[in-house]
């Protein structure tokens, strides 16, 4: 063998062995849990996808024309919601895997994983292996990949965005070089830009990502690699439009009641509502807090005008990437902690680069040393991190509360003193409500109750889960009125459900639980 074959080999097995450890960690973090029952910051697995899944299962894949169907009331999709806010791809990729806890968290989690080996071509030719691995290691381990963008659109989104940037930096730089554009970049282009936009519309700031990579001398130049994903993304979107407005026309009753707001009346919403400055900043910093830790962040601070210098082009992408969600959807991003996913990328190769920048992460010697052992505890940290924040929140507390709604309808095979129509005031389980009478979105107001038990005819009875916190606020407590309107009809104490529970970052005690007969229905 001579000696320049042997020398290509070398980073080619490099990257194989990057690979396979990026791939490795993220299923050691994962394999734990992956079968668990749903917690408390995974709601859409409860409420959502889990339940899209298994009504696809009931009625249909194809009789529903893909359409993403809620919970329903009655075995019938013309008691339910249409979820149609977002695209169906992630609820179709799901839809592949199953309907299992562990299946459909194995599509985020290779998601995340995706991501982070998306990270080991992006940098290794520009700072070679050792800031590559770190940086795809601390993307898949980072609390946000690891758990807080889980069962949602975000960590395959990213993914598709990062592995889109890979192929659109080859296609800028045989333009720039005057080389013939690679064929390969070209068809990974195009089928990133063609699925990302079905799994989500803010794919659309990957799509803005592209424009740092493709700034060039003069404005033709800069336009001409923008070009072809601009086809694609157009040509993808009125795919999805056509798609759209066929399933409201196939699927008419789940039309009747609708979570649908179109692309203009969503980016209208979304630029006329700002917070206060001094809150907006509140809010950024504790999400990435939670998203990242500090560790990190603080390394990141340091690496950030190291990025810049390495490669201006790819770190002005990243933080295109970063910064278009929170500044689109100011409001939302306030409290929804998956808005800071995109800020991964830029993250873990700034705080990589920043634990280089110690001493030399690729050489044995003490600055490399040092080097390495900043790179180990962030690695080490952030695991640790998103292990207990995983452990926290897998709980049965969803299965316990789904059962209960599901035998509170009384028995439907005539030995019971059902059927009986369930409500409750508790958010985020319908995937373990097996029921047919069971309205599964929370309901804590009496003047939503009140209509809802003047609609059942006499055959059909009516109760009401109610669970009381120490909450003072928020979506566990009790509204204005609600003890008032349930006070006069008996009810059964529930101890089995009275627990402490974490809801998002932090402990609630559930006090009291109760299961409330508003009317028995007429034998």
């Amino acid at each position: 063998m001579t000696a320049a074959p042997a020398m290509e080999q070398r980073p080619r097995a490099g990257l194989a062995l990057a690979v396979l450890t990026v791939l490795a960690a993220g299923l050691a973090l994962h394999l734990p849990w992956l079968g668990r029952p749903f917690g408390f910051g995974e709601q859409a697995g409860g409420n959502y996808f889990g339940v899209f899944l298994r009504n696809y299962e009931k009625f249909g894949f194809l009789g529903l024309h893909g359409a993403p169907i809620g919970v329903t009331v009655v075995d019938d999709p013309t008691t339910t919601i249409a979820y149609m806010t977002h695209p169906p791809g992630l609820s179709w990729l799901y839809a592949l895997f199953g309907t299992a806890e562990w299946q459909l968290r194995l599509t985020t989690v290779l998601g995340a994983i995706a991501a982070g080996i998306a990270m080991l071509p992006l940098l290794w030719r520009v700072h070679g292996g050792a800031v590559a691995t770190l940086a795809g290691l601390l993307v898949v381990l980072a609390p946000n990949l690891a758990f807080y963008s889980q069962l949602n659109y975000e960590p395959v989104t990213l993914a598709l965005g990062l592995w889109m940037l890979l192929g659109h930096r080859a296609r800028c730089e045989a333009m720039r070089e005057g080389r013939a554009v690679p064929r390969g970049a070209t068809v990974l282009v195009a089928a990133m830009a063609f699925v990302g936009p079905w799994i989500d519309w803010f794919y659309v700031v990957f799509c803005a990502a592209l424009v740092p990579m493709s700034l060039q001398r003069g404005w033709r130049g800069t336009l001409r690699p923008l070009v072809w994903p601009a086809i694609v993304s157009v040509v993808s979107l009125a795919a999805i439009l056509a798609w759209r407005a066929h399933a409201r026309a196939a699927v008419p009753a789940a039309a009747a009641m609708q979570i649908d707001h179109s692309v203009g009346a969503l980016t209208q919403t979304f630029l006329s509502v700002r917070a206060d400055l001094s809150t907006w900043l509140d809010a950024i910093v504790h999400q990435l807090r939670i998203s990242y830790g500090w560790p990190m962040l603080a390394a990141a601070a340091v690496g950030l005008p190291l990025v810049f210098a390495a490669s201006a082009r790819l770190a002005g992408s990243l933080l295109v990437a970063a910064v278009l969600t929170p500044l689109l959807i100011p409001d939302h991003s306030l409290t929804h902690t998956m808005d800071y996913t995109p800020a991964a990328a830029l993250s873990a190769w700034a705080a990589a680069r920043a634990a280089e920048a110690v001493g030399g992460l690729c050489r044995l010697r003490p600055g490399g040393l040092r080097a390495a052992a900043v790179g180990l505890a962030l690695v080490v940290g952030l695991a640790v991190q998103s292990a207990r924040t995983i452990q926290r929140s897998c709980t049965d507390y969803y299965c316990a509360v789904g059962a209960v709604l599901t035998a509170a309808q009384g028995a439907r095979d005539g030995h019971g003193d059902g059927p009986y129509f369930v409500a409750h005031g508790f958010a985020w389980f319908g995937y373990y409500v097996e029921g047919d009478y069971v309205l599964a979105p929370p309901v804590r107001d009496p003047q939503v109750l009140t209509p809802a038990l003047a609609g059942l005819g006499d055959e059909v009875g009516a109760r009401y889960l109610w669970l009381r916190s120490d909450e003072p606020s928020g979506p566990l407590a009790d509204p204005p009125g609600l003890a008032g309107f349930l006070a006069p009809f008996p009810r059964e104490r529930l101890p089995q459900l009275e627990i402490p529970v974490l809801v998002g970052d932090r402990q609630v005690c559930i006090r009291e639980a109760w299961l409330v007969t508003l009317k028995r229905p007429v034998r």
